[in-house]
């Protein structure tokens, strides 16, 4: 299946969250002997067969978290702060669509939301996986030669949309840009050692191979940064069990 992702550029900061504080807060709520927080009402949905080409979306508002066309796989990488790539198992992860509404609990902060997401997960997709470590090729997002082109940005004004080949990011970590590139254009996880604190601004676009500029040749011309293919221990996570179908609402 043949995916277009798409996303509004007015999400807010508590959705960048996902990204780079998501990804060390789903690893601490696992380890921890704590209760897992869970959301107040969740609804999972098959979501219809799409005819031209696929719209995802998530969004944060009022206290509502929804996802709109997502696959278990992305699903997954939400819920522990892994890239898609790092996510190992059955082919049809990355075909079946889902629309989930989740209400957060009064006083939920975006910290909550990795392990709610695996609570869901595992209730209503009877998920289980795996999580380890393995020598996998990545890709390396450093600066270019010469200095990266992105604006800098000070205020609170954050969020990324874009559509098919192009990225609009405002307010954007490198975490962020990393998790974005894993997921949509490359063919493996990228991992930020940019050593970039605080976010950026930029317009990424790029052109199916073998056109110009590619999504590599782009990321250095447009960003001032660079790919850099590399074999990296890095964290798999594997599914051992899930159902194509969520338990009903």
């Amino acid at each position: 299946m043949a995916h277009r992702s798409t996303r509004g550029l007015d999400f807010g900061r508590n959705l960048l969250l996902a990204a780079a504080g998501w990804a060390s807060a789903a690893a601490g709520h696992t380890q921890s002997s704590k209760v897992r927080p869970e959301f107040e009402v969740v609804s999972v949905k098959p979501a219809p067969t799409p005819v031209n080409g696929v719209s995802s979306r998530e969004s944060v508002d009022k206290g509502l978290l929804t996802y709109t066309n997502f696959t278990l796989r992305r699903l997954i990488s939400n819920a522990y702060g892994v890239t898609e790539g790092q996510i190992v198992g059955p082919a049809w992860i990355s075909d079946n669509l889902y629309h989930v509404h989740a209400r957060l609990p009064a006083g939920a902060r975006g910290s909550d939301v990795p392990a709610m997401l695996q609570g869901m997960l595992a209730e209503r997709f009877q998920l289980a996986v795996e999580r380890g470590k393995k020598k996998t090729p990545v890709y390396v997002l450093v600066i270019a030669k010469g200095g990266h082109k992105m604006k800098a940005v000070v205020n609170d004004d954050s969020g990324y949309g874009g559509g098919i080949r192009r990225i609009d990011g405002r307010g954007i970590t490198m975490a962020t840009l990393a998790k974005l590139l894993s997921s949509r254009v490359t063919d493996r996880p990228v991992v930020d050692s940019t050593g970039l604190g605080g976010r950026f601004a930029f317009s990424l676009a790029w052109a199916p191979e073998p056109d110009d500029p590619s999504v590599y040749i782009a990321v250095q011309e447009q960003l001032g940064l660079k790919l850099d293919p590399r074999r990296m221990l890095t964290e798999v996570i594997t599914v051992r069990h899930a159902e194509r179908n969520p338990t009903e609402n």
